[in-house]
């Protein structure tokens, strides 16, 4: 099996495959056309980068610096994209740094990632090819339909040119990453059941731990690797010490990935999804508080995420959807809010037929199986069908209930049905094996083109988004561009005062400080909390009891406050919320964010409150400081 693979010949055809699929995949998604430039004009990840050049891991301790999705927690400033991609570039950025260069070109090191994706991709399905026959350069050459099919069906998968294809920003550079690195997971998959080497098996363990680092979502994939790995390798009489160090290996490396997530967040399953700051005002209220999308009947959901993965389009989605919030499914009776956001190229119905295939080929053969009282022996085609399922049945119970949901966020599905596709083309080649003819071959290759190139120019008919590359002068401009200046943060606040322009611009964000009149929720900056003081009343032509203030809730970071007490005045009640009693939130800048409305409520613009004023500390009381 190895002999093939250690041809210096063949060595050399990988890489020109790969350097030629690596051309295609760009050209075909306009990626080595930058409308601008080769940089990415938004920054996290570079910025990331250089933290760690610098040997930290916040990005700033200047709240001012807090701009779009990033947050500010423990008196830093972090971003919520992971740190897996900020490593990736480490050695790129250096390099830049040695060369005087204000950055490395950020598409450039993405090619040089889909490089190494291609030819890892490449060398799994020969290195498959080789093992099929005896006459290993026999079997290469009648089988290269497989080889062709397989190649197309993961390098060169349509979702994952989509990603490529428009602006390719830092939510669609993640996305791409992730499914590479979702990919690569199952050819080491692929790999280890054609030579189940303990190295193989001890890195791919700790590999699958650490691959939350680039998305939380990758978990799924993470997971399905070890536990095939695993039961294969016991299976192949790997020994129990072995397995279980593994398993050692897989729990340092979610170690790694939790003490991430605290450090940076306080909390070990904490991503920063909680803490993020924008001017999303029921966004923010569903991820801090309450998500009433979970009390929807389980047939409901179940239906609108299928629909959602396989079935929509951008006509249904203008008649179905009023700006991307859903207020009742059409098959529900019940109203639950959920934010929704079609905004790129989706899986269509086709995408469904693969997994149906393999749920059913895997039923079937397992059901024979213990019919005959065979023992177990996998094939490629099981391990593939297992690490297909057993990474769609996590997402799909993550996304089922999940309130905010863009089709992007559907594209973690990619990996899994990319291994589908590929796990029925070899099921195809196993139960037909020798007997096949050439023009058996030529039908195959030709449909998947067909249906690659229906895939294709669906993902061109979206048209092309605003690309969000620059040029290295503009670069260099945004990066040493001076940071916005914010008035110091007074001691309290109070109508009339433009509170957006204390600290940065996202404090007060879901509060006009003008007439008091608040949204779903809003954040607050405050200093060394002890207390929180509202001062509330409710907006005009509105009475309210005493008992629908207990409604509104309060939060420091990721820690409820406790209501202590509620004391009525003429225009309405001022509710006094215990201090934190994390000593994390209780020093420094804070952010609190605050409730005004319940999960029935959210489709309502503003809230019945209008908040007047707000206290936090008793220094507050002496003071004169008023803008």
């Amino acid at each position: 099996m190895h002999k093939i693979f250690r041809s210096i010949a063949l060595q050399s055809f990988v890489i020109v495959v790969g350097l030629l699929l690596t051309f295609i995949a760009l050209f075909l998604s306009d990626f080595l056309a930058p409308q601008n430039g080769w940089f990415s004009s938004h920054l996290q990840i570079r910025q990331q980068t250089e933290a760690l050049l610098d040997s930290r891991i916040a990005l700033e301790s200047d709240p001012s610096f807090v701009d779009f999705n990033y947050l500010w927690d423990n008196g830093r400033v972090q971003q919520v994209w992971g740190l897996g991609l900020a490593i990736w570039r480490i050695p790129f950025d250096l390099s830049a740094s040695i060369l005087g260069w204000e950055g490395f070109p950020d598409r450039i090191a993405f090619g040089v990632a889909l490089l190494i994706f291609s030819c890892f991709t490449c060398r799994l399905i020969i290195i498959t090819i080789g093992s099929s026959g005896s006459d290993q350069k026999r079997s290469l050459y009648s089988q290269f339909h497989v080889w062709f099919v397989s190649v197309v069906l993961l390098i060169l998968f349509p979702p994952f040119l989509s990603l490529l294809y428009g602006r390719f920003s830092v939510y669609e550079e993640v996305q791409a990453y992730s499914y590479m690195i979702s990919v690569l997971l199952l050819v080491g998959t692929l790999m280890f059941y054609y030579n189940p080497k303990i190295s193989s098996y001890l890195a791919l363990a700790v590999l699958s731990g650490m691959v939350p680092l680039v998305r939380p979502t990758l978990g799924a994939y993470g997971i399905a690797t070890f536990c095939i790995i695993a039961a294969y390798g016991y299976r192949q009489g790997v020994s129990r010490w072995t397995i279980s160090f593994g398993v050692i290996l897989f729990l340092i490396g979610s170690a790694i990935v939790a003490a991430s997530n605290f450090q940076r967040f306080g909390n070990v399953f904490e991503f920063g999804h909680s803490l993020n700051l924008n001017p999303h005002a029921s966004m923010r209220y569903i991820s801090r508080f309450d998500n009433p999308y979970r009390e929807e009947r389980f047939h409901y959901a179940y239906f609108e995420i299928v629909h959602w993965l396989f079935y929509m389009d951008r006509e249904e989605y203008r008649l179905r959807y009023d700006e991307g919030i859903v207020g009742v499914a059409e098959e529900s009776n019940e109203e639950f809010f959920r934010f929704r956001g079609l905004n790129s190229f989706t899986f269509d119905i086709t995408y469904s037929a693969p997994i149906i295939v393999l749920l059913g080929w895997l039923t079937f053969a397992n059901i024979r199986r213990w019919k005959r009282k065979r023992e177990y022996c996998a094939s490629e085609v099981e391990i593939l069908g297992l690490w297909c399922l057993l990474s769609v049945l996590p997402l799909l119970c993550f996304y089922l209930w999940f309130p905010v949901l863009y089709s992007r966020y559907l594209l973690d599905f990619a990996p899994a049905f990319s291994a589908g596709f590929v796990g029925v083309i070899w099921l195809f080649k196993r139960s037909i094996g020798a007997r096949i003819e050439f023009a058996m071959r030529c039908v195959i290759v030709v449909g998947v083109l067909v249906w690659w190139g229906i895939q294709i120019d669906r993902i061109h008919a979206q048209g092309v988004s605003e690309s969000s590359t620059i040029t290295h002068d503009e670069l260099g401009r945004l990066l040493n561009s001076e940071v916005s200046v914010y008035r110091k943060m007074p001691a309290v606040y109070e109508t009339s005062m433009e509170v957006h322009e204390y600290v940065n611009q996202f404090n007060g964000s879901g509060w006009n400080s003008r007439s008091g009149n608040t949204r779903a929720s809003i954040a607050l900056f405050v200093e060394e909390p002890e207390f929180l003081e509202l001062t509330v009343a409710p907006v005009s032509g509105v009475e309210l009891a005493p008992e629908d203030y207990e409604i509104i809730r309060a939060k420091v970071g990721l820690e409820f406050l406790e209501l202590e007490s509620m004391t009525p005045t003429e225009e309405g009640m001022v509710l006094r919320f215990s201090g934190p009693r994390r000593k994390r939130y209780q020093g420094g800048i804070q952010v609190v964010f605050v409730a005004f409305m319940t999960g029935d409520e959210l489709h309502e613009s503003w809230s019945r409150f209008r908040l007047l004023r707000v206290r936090w500390n008793d220094a507050s009381l002496d003071s004169d400081d008023r803008p």
